[in-house]
Parts: C-alpha cells; sequence; structure tokens
C-alpha cells in the first residue's frame, strides 16, 4: 500500500489529469457503472464548550478507473462569531483529511492519501467540466468572487478548457485579492487583476418638499451635467429626484447625503421662478440598485437586465421597476423546460396579469 502526501500529489497529479478523470467517473455514472454516497457527518460533544467534534466521510466507485475511495475527515468545529465556521485538527492551523483507495478488481488495499490538495482539484475540476460544455467556445474572461483556495483551482480549470486572457478577482479584504491575483498571474501567466467592488451598486435619492409647486409631472434635464431628474406632485408635495452616485458599504445603510439634497436644490432651482431651500424639503430618502458593467460614472452604465439560468435558479440581475413586466416575461420564458408549459399557455398567464394589473 502506498502513502502518499500532498506534495507528492503535487508532483505527481495536474489538473489537466483530474479534468480527465471526473469525466471517465461521470461517464461510467450515465452509464451505471459508477456509484456514490453523498457526505455524511457525525457530530461528537467535544471538550471546547463552543464547539463539536465532526467525523465526515464520502465514497464512490469506478467501474471504468477500477477503484473504491472513501474521503474521511476528523475536525473539531465552532463558530467564533456565531455565524463563520471555523474547523481544525489538533491545532488551529492543521487539518486531518485522508483519501483510502481499494481495488474494485480483486478488493487490495492500494494507498492512503492527503486530501488537502486533491480535495481543492475535485472542485475546481467539476467547475472546469461544467465551463468546457456549458461555456461559449470563445470565451476568454474569467471573473472570480472570492480568494480563498478553491479560487485557485477553478482558474486552473478554466484555463484547461478555455484559451482565457483576462481574468478579474474580488474579495471583501483588498490585500487577499492582490495576494491572489499576484500568485496566480506567476501561475498561469494571465493577466489577473484585482477590482475593488464585486458590481457597481448605484444609490438614486430623492427629497420631498412641503408644498406643491407643479400641477402636472415634470421630466427635466440638468444644464449642467445633462442627467435627467424629475419634479412630481406627490399627496400635496412635490417629489424631486433622482442622484446616481456609488454606493459604499452595505446597501441598507443607503442614505440621502447633503450633497445630493444640494444637488436637487440646484438644479431645481435653475427651471422655476420661486426657488427652495434646505428649510422646503421635508424630507429625503434612497434607494439602491445593481447596474450590470462598471464605469467610472454611474450614469454611462448600462440600465438594461440579464436573466442567466443556473440549473434549476433563474437569476435576474439589473432591470428598472418600469419594465417589471416585459422582464418577468422574460424570467419565465427562459423557464420553457423546467415547468413545461407552452409558449401559447404562458401567454395567456401574461395577459391575465397584465389586466389584473390594469385593473
Amino acid at each position: 500500500m502506498l502513502l502518499i502526501n500532498n506534495q507528492e500529489v503535487a508532483d505527481l497529479f495536474d489538473m489537466k489529469s483530474c479534468l480527465e478523470a471526473l469525466e471517465t467517473g461521470y461517464a461510467d455514472l450515465l452509464k451505471g457503472d459508477a456509484v456514490y454516497r453523498p457526505r455524511l457527518d457525525v457530530w461528537v460533544p467535544c471538550e471546547r464548550p463552543d464547539g463539536y467534534y465532526r467525523w465526515g466521510t464520502m465514497e464512490g466507485a469506478s467501474r471504468e478507473i477500477g477503484v473504491f475511495a472513501i474521503r474521511m475527515k476528523s475536525d473539531i468545529v465552532h463558530w467564533p462569531d456565531g455565524k463563520t465556521e471555523e474547523k481544525y485538527c489538533t491545532r488551529p492551523g492543521t487539518y486531518c483529511g485522508l483519501i483510502m483507495v481499494f481495488s474494485v478488481r480483486n478488493g487490495e488495499p492500494l494507498a492512503i492519501l492527503n486530501d488537502g490538495l486533491l480535495q481543492h482539484m475535485r472542485v475546481g475540476g467539476c467547475a472546469g467540466l461544467g465551463a468546457k460544455y456549458l461555456a461559449r467556445p470563445d470565451a476568454s474572461v474569467v471573473g472570480i468572487l472570492g480568494s480563498g483556495g478553491m479560487a485557485g483551482s477553478y482558474l486552473e480549470a478554466f484555463n484547461e478548457v478555455r484559451k482565457i486572457r483576462k481574468v478579474k478577482v474580488y474579495s471583501p479584504t483588498r490585500a487577499h485579492r492582490e495576494a491572489y491575483a499576484a500568485e496566480m498571474s506567476r501561475k498561469l501567466g494571465l493577466s489577473v487583476e484585482a477590482v475593488d467592488s464585486p458590481e457597481a451598486v448605484v444609490r438614486g435619492s430623492h427629497i420631498v418638499l412641503d408644498h406643491a409647486v407643479a400641477g402636472s409631472g415634470l421630466l427635466l434635464q440638468s444644464t449642467t451635467d445633462r442627467r435627467v431628474f424629475f419634479v412630481l406632485p406627490w399627496k400635496g408635495t412635490t417629489l424631486v429626484g433622482t442622484t446616481e452616485v456609488v454606493q459604499e458599504g452595505p446597501p441598507d445603510l443607503a442614505h440621502a447625503s447633503a450633497e445630493e439634497v444640494e444637488y436637487l436644490i440646484q438644479r431645481f432651482n435653475r427651471y422655476f421662478r420661486t426657488p427652495i431651500a434646505q428649510s422646503d424639503v421635508q424630507a429625503a430618502f434612497a434607494g439602491v440598485r445593481p447596474l450590470v458593467g462598471r464605469a467610472t460614472n454611474p450614469s454611462a452604465i448600462d440600465r438594461d437586465s440579464r436573466v442567466v439560468r443556473q440549473g434549476n435558479v433563474i437569476n435576474v440581475f439589473g432591470g428598472k421597476m418600469t419594465t417589471f413586466m416585459a422582464l418577468a416575461r422574460k424570467v419565465a420564458l427562459r423557464a420553457d423546460n423546467y415547468f413545461g408549459r407552452s409558449r401559447d399557455a404562458k401567454e395567456a398567464v401574461f395577459e391575465a396579469a397584465a389586466l389584473e394589473s390594469a385593473a
């Protein structure tokens, strides 16, 4: 029986070989020549008052590869902030994961391996196979969210199945994303850029004036930056908006800044004979929305939406409240195969919804 450590795995095994082995195993599974059991965890109280001992296993076999393997993990698990899981074996910073391999031809025990590198390659390799069969043939730009241990394996796998020319990575900690970019640039010879945000989140603010100044709604254009803003009668008051600035920090902390309020007052006063001041502002509020794309000026970012299906989950990015019916139609049409309904049936649903909305 062989005893193989992480360094020997790195010397003997690469991502190309990993992808080939995974593809062989999945082909066997499709034919009924492979079997697997999902991960099973056993929890036991331990000496830490804030933690538990966890024994985890998963296993599988492939007829073509000719082996049965079981992966075993032995961890002390705790949650220091009540949310994030931390784990170790013996002491913080050390881990125990082993894989035992047996021959399915004669039952011989073949090897015991450390799983530290293999488990990262396996997860990244599965993503690589997804990209191989689902990504466009000319896909060449990769976006990575997160710079942890798996992120390197993901990029290695993508680089094996597509000709990658550019990579962008974001993670909340600047030092981590910059270290990842430097390491992967050296390792793969790619242009890897650490970016400052995962998306453009733009804040729009409004002010409410304590008196009505217009009998009808007005759509006006700023004479300085050519942005469009509106002046709307609203329950005996006047609503003026909106601004566009990048929201820094969590969206639920968004608020109309003093600068935004002053911006709206100045734009309003360029059009109306009776000027307003801060004392006329009864209230101010702000909302946020994600935009699809990046630009220095938020106003330059496309207001279009993207509808992306990932398995049985349909994701909607971007869009506006004023186009919600059209966006809902796109989502439903993308769900054709999942629901098994004809296009005509869905169109009938939309007609009924439109009538109900207009009622």
